[in-house]
């Protein structure tokens, strides 16, 4: 039987990044603790985007809410395979904490981040074509099943509109790929699990309801 040796110069990094993985949660109930004391601050001007980051050809991708939990998740994952990364968060469900530990475990060049609304389709616009944007994954979206009930027109505006905005701007600038974060409440209540692509959509809150209608958008659209 052949015996795998693991040498500590590889559990070493792999340690390193789980331990910097495992701290984004907690700076986000840290962020929601302190939120009243601190107020976010923009790296300047959202319009001012500074220098244009170093990008490899086929290589950078725009991580909409990459200061929430999923979306930061995603970037540092895309910083750990070399990818050059920008965010774009507007911080209301999103906190500075985690951008900080991007920001910390990113190359120089790296990362930018843009303090902005998905809503502004001239930033958008201006965003992708100033890092030369390859991809978009998107995750800047409210999603809070009981909120939505509450609030059905500002769900449909956040999400729906907003995205539609998205991929107008991605039309115009000649961005092609989407990764969208959806949910499996479109599918409402299965009757057979594992659900699948091909379980039937039944969604029963307004939340599932706007993301349904943004998967059938990217049906017409691709």
């Amino acid at each position: 039987m052949q015996k795998m040796v693991v040498s500590q110069a590889h559990v070493r990094p792999a340690l390193a990044t789980l331990a910097v993985l495992a701290m984004l949660p907690f700076l986000c109930i840290l962020h929601e603790w302190t939120a009243g004391a601190e107020k976010p601050s923009a790296c300047g001007d959202p319009l001012d985007l500074g220098p244009a980051p170093r990008v490899l050809k086929g290589r950078s991708v725009l991580v909409t809410g990459g200061a929430g939990f999923i979306g930061s998740h995603a970037a540092m994952q895309l910083l750990e395979e070399g990818w050059t990364v920008t965010i774009l968060d507007n911080l209301s469900r999103g906190n500075m904490g985690a951008l900080r530990v991007l920001e910390a475990h990113a190359k120089p060049g790296q990362l930018s981040t843009v303090i902005g609304d998905i809503g502004d389709q001239a930033l958008v616009e201006q965003v992708l074509r100033h890092s030369r944007v390859d991809i978009v994954m998107h995750f800047a979206a409210i999603a809070f099943v009981g909120e939505s009930t509450r609030e059905p027109l500002r769900y449909w505006h956040n999400i729906t509109s907003n995205t539609l905005g998205l991929l107008e701007a991605m039309d115009r600038v000649g961005v092609r790929r989407l990764i969208y974060s959806s949910t499996c409440a479109t599918y409402g209540n299965a009757a057979e699990m594992p659900i699948t692509e091909q379980t039937p959509t039944v969604p029963v809150n307004p939340y599932a309801h706007r993301l349904l209608a943004i998967t059938f958008l990217r049906l017409l659209l691709s």
